[in-house]
């Protein structure tokens, strides 16, 4: 007779022990361990190179969740997944209907040769529990630790990975403990100062019009393209934070499929290599010199009104990006060094300028595309 999958709806299963809440007061460091007693970092064999441990957000992150209230009939869509949930205010049951960013479980499989996987999210138990069944049933991508709201409990914490440390750690321990750990989260600001450069900041994932439907409304699947990263309020940020929508046909099928999940695999590989071979002392630590790769050696000036502050330009989150990027950021035009202009309009002198003395002239888009995906763009206005 076959074996049953697990599933994470199993009540006092060594699955459901993982499911863990957040601390109650943020102050609080600590979370219980799980049922086996095993620490959150398990020592790997020395033969073999030490695993990142990857803490994953859920919304907007790993997908889109639209919440249609009164549990209106799903109408079948190809690629969204659909559950009921209690509402015990309402006295009712609640549809949610979700869909997962592009390429999620190539993704997860991958990352699974290199990294544990585990969630944090601020969404509330009962909620997490279904939407990780709906993605991974068979509890084969998601095998690490499962960070949640308790279902009454408030979101106005900040998240830290310190809620992740083993109780009982040595200083030593945590020393490894930190050195290994990497986020994957659509937003920064919702972890402490001390996780926040752990954080690979992704484009906000939006595939339905917004997080709540009408009732009876099937969601309707975006067919926009992503928005710009200022849209966000990503001035400054890590990453790029612009809101990444799936393109779709009427059947629900991906036209223009979001390389987010992707790009990120990509990253994460090239810091495991850097970290894990003794190029860097921690995973994030690789994780800020893989983004200050992005536009090494790349000398620029901005144009076309893009410095809001020209006396402080410092301040302008363009030249923040560029410069968290690797960029050398310059107030004034040198032709014996600058590699690049970043123009906010395509018709200007600089342009001009640029173009008959061989000057790669770039656009805005050129730069946060560049932030987004973590690579240089092809240089175009």
């Amino acid at each position: 007779m076959q074996a049953q999958a697990p599933s994470r709806q199993e009540p006092g299963s060594a699955v459901e022990a993982a499911l863990l809440c957040i601390p109650q007061s943020p102050s609080v460091s600590r979370v219980r361990r799980s049922a086996s007693g095993a620490s959150v970092l398990s020592p790997s064999p020395r033969s073999k190179p030490p695993r990142l441990q990857l803490v994953l957000d859920i919304d907007h992150t790993l997908l889109h969740a639209a919440h249609v209230p009164g549990g209106a009939e799903a109408v079948p869509i190809d690629g969204v997944h659909s559950f009921l949930l209690d509402n015990p205010r309402a006295r009712r049951q609640d549809r949610y209907q979700v869909r997962t960013r592009h390429g999620l479980h190539s993704f997860l499989h991958e990352v699974q040769k290199f990294a544990d996987v585990h969630i944090y999210t601020m969404a509330a138990k009962s909620y997490t529990r279904k939407v990780l069944n709906a993605i991974d049933p068979e509890v084969r991508l998601i095998r690490g630790r499962v960070l949640c709201r308790e279902d009454n409990q408030p979101d106005n914490f900040s998240k830290s990975l310190s809620h992740l440390q083993p109780a009982d750690a040595e200083p030593a321990e945590l020393d490894e403990f930190k050195a290994a750990y990497l986020v994957v989260d659509d937003r920064d600001e919702v972890w402490d100062n001390v996780s926040r450069p752990h954080v690979l900041q992704v484009p906000a994932f939006r595939a339905f019009d917004s997080d709540s439907q009408q009732a009876h409304i099937p969601p309707r699947v975006h067919d926009s393209s992503a928005a710009a990263w200022e849209a966000d309020g990503g001035g400054g940020s890590s990453s790029a934070s612009s809101s990444s929508s799936a393109s779709s046909s009427a059947s629900g099928g991906f036209a223009m499929p979001d390389p987010t999940l992707m790009d990120v695999l990509r990253v994460l590989r090239r810091v495991h290599l850097d970290w894990s071979s003794g190029g860097e002392e921690s995973a994030d630590r690789a994780l800020d010199a893989q983004r200050k790769g992005v536009l090494d050696k790349v000398h620029l000036v901005f144009a076309g009104g893009l410095l809001e502050t020209p006396d402080h330009p410092e301040r302008c989150a363009f030249w923040r990006l560029a410069e968290s990027l690797g960029a050398q950021c310059h107030r004034k035009w040198d032709a014996t060094f600058i590699t690049h202009v970043v123009a906010g309009e395509k018709r200007s002198g600089s342009v001009e300028r640029a173009v008959k003395e061989g000057v790669h002239a770039v656009s805005k888009e050129w730069l946060l595309h560049a932030a987004q995906r973590w690579c240089k763009q092809r240089e175009e206005l």
